[in-house]
């Protein structure tokens, strides 16, 4: 419900192999808010090993994602 109201810039960061929360979590959260948000999705990513799998993707895309807000 909080973010189908006005918010901050919203990026979600999200591993596509994530068995502990499944990706289509991630999915329903970016479809139900509304601006500005982001969904990175990480293709080669599980649970909490985005710096191992994906650090320059990340990085990169987190730094785009400031880029576009501020």
């Amino acid at each position: 419900e909080i973010l189908k109201r006005p918010h901050p810039p919203v990026l979600i960061a999200h591993g596509v192999h994530d068995a502990v929360i499944p990706f289509h979590h991630a999915e329903h959260l970016f479809n139900e808010a509304i601006e500005p948000k982001m969904l990175l999705r990480l293709p080669e990513t599980a649970h909490s090993d985005i710096t191992h799998t994906a650090p320059a993707e990340y990085q990169r895309e987190i730094e785009n994602f400031l880029a576009t807000v501020a």
